[in-house]
């Protein structure tokens, strides 16, 4: 890989939780024994209006709860050597950091119907199902403008064959998603927006002090979350043969890569399973 192509390539921080394992040149998270210990982040910090996007490549039963995502100043390197155990409540705890988690309903919002209300209020200063649920996605349904370019909406999609509706935030192929933009009013401040599976969910978190310092993507590959893959938005490419992966399963779900006249070997090798 060239060095700016490695330059353009969005990874994990090489500092994590105990229980993960990162490959595929950082870009793939997985968790390797227990269910916590696996906080991730991102290596660079975000733009505004640049997306952090992740796919749930595998899940494990057995377990409560799922991935757990958001924005934090706190740098890696300041808590190396006593990283929290969970990204819920402990890092969020250390101030600075602000973090949702992922359940199987289909929206974000959908969370707050049950007695959760006061938490989202306590972590985001907002009230769950106020009027200003601002989508700030700009797409045309085709492409989506970002503060790094332009990037195709079906990237937001998740990796299935058929309808996205078939889908549940937390199964494996969900695309998951998170941006934070300037918020109207106040220039030093800004709003977390979450998006599932190409859908603004938005307004999640507001007044994030974001000129204070480095804004990262924080990951917590907790619970039934047993391994995301970053996905590449902005024109990374690694390998000729990691391109012609990407342009396959750009026409092809993953749910179908099986049905392809293709021997095994390139199949395993699609479905990131090949060693």
């Amino acid at each position: 890989m060239s060095e700016e192509s490695r330059k353009i390539v969005t990874r994990f921080h090489p500092i994590h939780g105990e229980n993960i394992l990162l490959c595929e040149d950082s870009t793939v998270a997985v968790r390797t024994t227990s269910f916590a210990n696996s906080v991730a982040f991102s290596e660079k910090p975000l733009q505004p209006g640049e997306i952090f996007l992740v796919e749930i490549e595998k899940t494990e039963r057995g377990w409560s709860g799922h991935m757990r995502l958001g924005l934090t100043l706190i740098d890696p390197a300041s808590v190396n050597n006593n990283l929290p155990q969970y990204a819920m409540p402990n890092l969020v705890r250390l101030g600075n950091t602000w973090i949702l988690a992922i359940t199987r309903n289909q929206t974000i919002w959908d969370n707050f119907d049950g007695g959760l209300s006061s938490t989202y209020t306590s972590l985001t200063g907002i009230p769950p199902g106020i009027p200003a649920r601002e989508k700030k996605l700009v797409t045309d349904g085709v492409n989506v403008q970002t503060s790094r370019g332009v990037i195709p909406f079906n990237a937001l999609k998740p990796n299935i064959d058929g309808s996205s509706q078939c889908i549940l935030p937390t199964d494996a192929g969900s695309r998951i998603g998170i941006m934070y933009v300037p918020q109207a009013g106040c220039p030093d401040k800004a709003e977390m927006h979450f998006i599932i599976n190409g859908e603004d969910q938005g307004v999640c978190g507001k007044d994030i002090p974001y000129k204070a310092g480095p804004l990262r993507a924080v990951v917590d590959v907790y619970g039934t979350t047993k391994q995301v893959r970053i996905v590449q938005l902005y024109g990374a490419v690694s390998t000729l043969q990691s391109a012609c992966r990407d342009a396959i399963l750009q026409y092809t779900k993953r749910n179908a890569v099986n049905l392809l006249p293709l021997p095994r070997l390139l199949k395993d090798y699609l479905l990131y399973q090949s060693q």
